[in-house]
């Protein structure tokens, strides 16, 4: 199954007159996608009777200043931009234009490089009047409604602004603990995903029970109060989808969960009783999800393929354990060496994501991968032969990186670090392309297409 065929379609937004605008700025090298976070704001205001807009960047493949002229139009009262780290300064590029067409609007931040950065961004960036930190559905459309009441916002948990030449960071939030009161997200960008990828998102769960030192969703969730993982019930999760399958004609998703299975028998429990769900509706859908290597079973995916797994995207990250341990991962080289044989016996395609350096890593350790990788049959499924280990703001890597004054960059252009091993280094510096003439290598071990039978 091409679970990723990329439609060469430019589609173009329609511009309305509206109270929000929410943005999502883009960047090369990742494939276009709905952005769910917006589209769960945009539910969410919508229910509360905000007309609320979209406008995706990355996924129209628009400019900076295409976007704001079509934000200009509109001339909402609240903008809210989210972004990564890597989109960070066209975050910040997007919040000066805005703010000198349209003086008067409130311009908020959000997502993962806004919250870890809250601080410096309101200091730094006057176009901006607040910062929405961690998990936003509840604490922004709180926003947005005392805005548009003319009420006072700043005491709002979990929100940083500027006054009187401070920045004030509000406590934060707490976790939303049933997902499932969530409205499902907007979908004003489907077609247009559909377009670009054949196949639309869903998020059945967020957070991750694992505790890599590199990984900031860990990092993320737990500077609010409540659980590392939840996740949506079956039912509600299953009939999202038998909605788009109905009004958009989807039939392909990816579980975009950090981690799909969940942590213990409840994880598993709750992955079960989303097969029973399609099998039980009977549902013809094809998906792809994120797994962690110790989470594969045999039984498990077996009736996750029965229901129409098609895809796993396993995070082996090192076919060297020392490596592992070090990433705190949790995992074995045989866990990953046994989740891809499982998945093939299953005849369930496999890609593997990999953490090839990292600031103590040593050519033994990334020749470990190398033939690990190829020895599974898995080097033409395989990504990140070119990928350092990123030093996200609130890892425990980065912190560590900043206490051993290995640090280099800042906040708005990113950061890196010094090896350990300067030839591991100049490696890493000279892996990218190599990593995309890996991943053009034709594999005939690669597991893209089954005839065997699954009972």
């Amino acid at each position: 199954m091409a679970l990723a065929q990329v439609a060469r379609t430019r589609p173009t937004a329609e511009v309305t007159s509206c109270d929000v605008v929410l943005l999502n700025p883009g960047f090369r090298g990742a494939q276009p996608a709905e952005h769910l976070g917006l589209a769960y704001l945009a539910a969410g205001l919508r229910q509360a009777g905000v007309g609320t807009q979209i406008i995706d960047m990355h996924l129209l493949g628009a400019s900076v200043r295409q976007v704001v002229e079509s934000v200009q139009q509109a001339s909402p009262i609240v903008v809210g931009i989210t972004g990564t780290e890597r989109q960070g300064r066209a975050l910040v590029a997007i919040a000066q234009y805005v703010r000198a067409r349209l003086p008067r609007a409130h311009i908020a931040a959000g997502g993962h490089f806004a919250t870890f950065c809250h601080d410096r961004l309101v200091r730094d960036v006057p176009a901006l009047d607040s910062v929405v930190r961690g998990e936003g559905d509840l604490v922004f459309v709180e926003l947005v409604k005392r805005v548009l009441a003319a009420e006072d916002w700043r005491g709002l948990p979990g929100v940083s602004f500027h006054q009187d030449g401070t920045v004030v960071s509000n406590p934060p939030s707490a976790l939303i603990a049933n997902l499932d009161n969530l409205p499902f997200p907007a979908r004003d960008t489907a077609r247009a995903a559909m377009a670009r990828n054949g196949l639309l998102g869903v998020t059945s769960s967020r957070g991750c029970y694992g505790q890599c030192t590199f990984c900031s969703i860990r990092a993320f969730y737990s500077l609010q109060v409540g659980p590392a993982w939840r996740a949506r019930s079956p039912e509600n999760v299953v009939e999202e989808m038998a909605l788009l399958a109905r009004d958009y004609g989807c039939h392909r998703f990816w579980l975009v969960d950090d981690s799909f299975i969940g942590p213990g028998p409840r994880g598993r429990e709750r992955a079960h009783a989303f097969a029973d769900e399609v099998l039980s509706r009977g549902l013809k859908l094809e998906f792809a999800i994120f797994s962690r290597a110790n989470d594969v079973g045999r039984d498990l995916f077996l009736h996750l393929r029965h229901a129409g797994l098609r895809l796993v995207e396993i995070g082996v990250e090192s076919g060297n354990q020392s490596q592992l341990d070090r990433f705190r991962k949790g995992t074995t080289v045989e866990d990953g060496r046994r989740a891809m044989r499982t998945l093939r016996d299953l005849g369930v395609d496999v890609s593997v994501a990999l953490v090839m350096f990292d600031p103590e890593s040593t050519l033994g350790e990334g020749l470990d991968t190398l033939r690990f990788v190829a020895g599974e049959g898995v080097l033409g499924n395989a990504s990140g032969f070119d990928n350092a280990a990123n030093p996200h703001r609130g890892t425990e890597l980065f912190e560590r990186l900043r206490r051993e004054g290995r640090l280099r960059g800042s906040y708005l252009k990113g950061y890196s670090y010094s090896f350990r091993d300067p030839i591991v280094g100049a490696c890493a510096r000279v892996a990218r392309p190599l990593g995309r003439l890996l991943a053009a290598v034709p594999n005939p071990f690669a597991p893209r297409r089954h005839k065997r039978a699954v009972r």
